[in-house]
């Protein structure tokens, strides 16, 4: 009897931990509405200031319908109070009318509220209601049924409350209260569907008789028998294409939809070791013999890649742990469509050539700052001062807490991944702060569930992370805000998944509250639903300003690349590839110098119904009075709705830029080889 490799199963557990800090989303859920209160204030939560219905932005998403609500410091606190989310008015309901809701809870689904605190007297109950806006559960077109939770202030813990049910209709809306008397602070509420499944199989058609290499869509390497083993056992890692037969596979269909994918120079097969079903369930190469944990589903994704489902386990081959290294092992993994899911299956054809190594980075001046951070005196970070490395996020947090006390240039390396278990906080705060840089060293800097948030701070350089599917602390992935200024982010990853809802994460780097002098340059950013902002809000007290985007690669991505308010922008040399919604959003007087970018497949195609434009790679969208403007210079634009745009405006920026202006063929080349991690340290 086989067995299992012990520390897969491990580090699968602590992976899975790492997910959250109290509640873990259920793999395969929908997220169909968060909030983590970032921002509210008692003045704003009932307005659309705050939040606002997806389907109606003239309307608020939070309704009070009695009692003492107070808000602030990223909290609600229901003192014999109540309120509604999602409800369309504040009509009050009963055994036969109901407002609506925005909400779909037709289905099975959460709601997760996280306590806080509570306080009053311990007899009083707060409670949840689904469809009901009253104080009696049998004013609700489900009856006695509307009341989903209740407990007494006594026996209520602090800490998530989960909350199953499928109460509810494709319109429904919930409520939260507390009794006169007793009082509940909350600091977030998810409400998630509840199941999933993995992508439908799919026939390709590939030939047995052909011989193919499977290439990670995420890493570039390929599927690889360690050490060229023959014996029954031996692992699948990845490795860079060398042409040899332990690298050379073919898939060999059942003619049932699936296939065993057999190594040219075993003979054996891909297998999930131990008929595991477990997320980290390891792989390895086995005799053939017919078992389902040998078969595998191979699903056309477009674009020339595959996923590639296990018919025992329904999880997918998975690059662990989204390694880059040679040597990276290949798991099973519940199927996310993140890229280190998603493999390119190559027909090799007479003994084909691999492909040559990648050109080195290019010396000279291409990767120097330039801007509008290198305006305003300019940004250094830590340079020339002290220099720390830490692999965990305590020490990070508490490194950037001890600065706020010394003069000294910082500058912290990582050298390990940063999760909410080794945290202190549910973000890094570099906050109150100036002269700093935060680098990762080599591939291993990663922020996975944890972002930054630069607040109150002054040059400062972010460079070389991985940070990616962050929903706690701010729920972005970086934020710049509260009048920071002269900020570099440069050469890092962002991601998330997009599988899921489009409020399930936030942006990845949004720039708001009167930061200016930023260049965001020579970074990945993909598979993710709303990119980044330049201004979160119409009130122009607040506006952001100065910002230089260049050499990014933006991949995958549904809206906001980026969504601009009031600000001056530069775009340049970027490049844009199948953007599912659309790009480049002006509103309110921004200025955006839009030059030099390639746009490959970009846009929906739909008209926006706010402003009449067709989403595609620069328009004016989905929202605000006011129109943004656009100054249009030497764009590509390949497979877009729309390929032709006049400028609005003439926008010249006050910085010199010639030694690093390309094409827009040449940048998408550039930035396809030297974007991202890995690059520079």
């Amino acid at each position: 009897m086989r067995k299992g490799i012990s520390f897969i199963s491990v580090l699968s557990l602590f992976f899975t931990l790492l997910l959250g800090f109290n509640y873990t989303t259920t793999l395969g859920s929908t997220m169909i509405y968060s909030d983590d209160f970032l921002g509210v204030t008692s003045g704003n939560l009932f307005t659309t200031s705050y939040k606002s219905l997806p389907n109606d932005p003239s309307k608020p998403m939070y309704l009070k319908t009695g009692g003492t609500v107070i808000a602030g410091s990223s909290t609600v606190t229901l003192d014999g109070g109540r309120m509604t989310i999602g409800a369309l008015s504040t009509s009050s309901t009963s055994s036969s009318s109901t407002p609506g809701g925005v909400f779909d809870l037709s289905g099975n689904y959460r709601i997760v509220l996280n306590v806080s605190s509570k306080g009053g007297t311990s007899s009083k109950k707060f409670q949840v209601y689904v469809d009901n806006n009253t104080t009696s559960q049998s004013n609700s077109i489900h009856g006695g049924a509307s009341k989903v939770y209740e407990e007494t202030i006594g026996n209520l813990s602090t800490g998530n409350i989960i909350i199953d049910s499928n109460i509810g209709t494709q319109n429904s809306f919930i409520q939260i209260r507390t009794e006169s008397g007793g009082s509940v602070t909350i600091n977030e509420v998810r409400i998630e569907t509840q199941g999933g499944s993995s992508p439908p199989p799919s026939q390709p058609g590939f030939s047995p008789n052909d011989e193919f290499r499977i290439i990670s869509r995420f890493s570039g390497k390929a599927l690889d028998v360690i050490n060229a083993s023959q014996e029954n056992g031996a692992e699948i890692v990845q490795w860079d294409f060398n042409g040899s037969s332990n690298q050379v596979w073919h898939l060999i269909p059942d003619g049932q939809g699936y296939y065993s994918i057999a190594n040219k120079n075993s003979g054996r097969v891909i297998d999930v070791y131990n008929w595991s079903t477990a997320n980290g369930g390891q792989i390895v190469q086995w005799d053939s013999w017919g078992g389902d944990c040998q078969l595998w589903s191979v699903n056309d994704l477009g674009n020339g890649y595959y996923s590639i489902i296990n018919k025992f386990s329904g999880k997918s081959l998975d690059v662990y742990n989204f390694s880059q290294q040679n040597g990276g092992i290949i798991a099973q993994w519940e199927y996310l469509n993140g890229h280190n899911q998603h493999w390119a299956i190559e027909k090799i054809s007479g003994g084909s050539n691999p492909p040559s190594n990648p050109t080195p980075p290019p010396s000279g001046s291409m990767f120097d700052l330039v801007g509008y951070a290198a305006l305003n005196g300019g940004t250094t970070g830590g340079a020339g001062g002290d220099v720390i490395y830490v692999d965990n996020g305590a020490d990070l947090y508490q490194a950037l807490r001890q600065k706020r006390n010394n003069n000294t240039p910082l500058t912290i390396y990582i050298t390990g991944t940063i999760t909410q278990a080794n945290s202190s906080h549910s973000k890094i705060d570099v906050k109150d702060v100036s002269d700093v840089s935060i680098i990762g060293v080599g591939t291993s800097g990663e922020l996975d569930g944890v972002g930054i948030t630069i607040s109150r701070a002054n040059n400062i350089i972010i460079r070389n992370l991985s940070i990616h599917h962050v929903r706690q602390g701010s729920g972005t992935a970086i934020e710049i805000t509260e009048s920071s200024h002269n900020i570099w982010i440069d050469h890092n990853d962002f991601y998330s998944q997009t599988d899921v809802h489009k409020d399930y994460y936030d942006g990845l780097v949004d720039i708001k509250r009167n930061a200016e002098y930023i260049t965001v340059s020579w970074n990945k950013f993909y598979d993710h639903h709303k990119g980044m902002l330049v201004g979160h809000t119409d009130n122009e007290s607040l506006k952001a300003d100065k910002i230089t985007y260049h050499h990014n690669y933006f991949y995958n991505i549904g809206t906001r690349l980026p969504l601009i308010r009031y600000a001056d922008v530069h775009m340049f040399n970027n490049y844009f590839k199948d953007i599912f919604g659309s790009a480049i959003n002006a509103r309110m007087g921004a200025r955006v110098r839009v030059e030099n970018n390639y746009f490959d497949n970009v846009g929906s195609g739909q008209v926006d119904t706010h402003a009449g434009y067709i989403q595609g790679p620069i328009g004016w969208f989905y929202g605000s009075s006011q129109t943004g403007y656009w100054h249009v210079i030497g764009n590509k634009f390949v497979n877009c709705p729309v390929s032709n745009y006049t400028s609005t405006t003439t926008f010249n920026v006050p910085y010199n830029y010639s030694s690093v202006l390309h094409t827009a063929d040449e940048a998408k080349d550039l930035v396809l080889q030297y974007a991202g991690v890995g690059i520079i340290n």
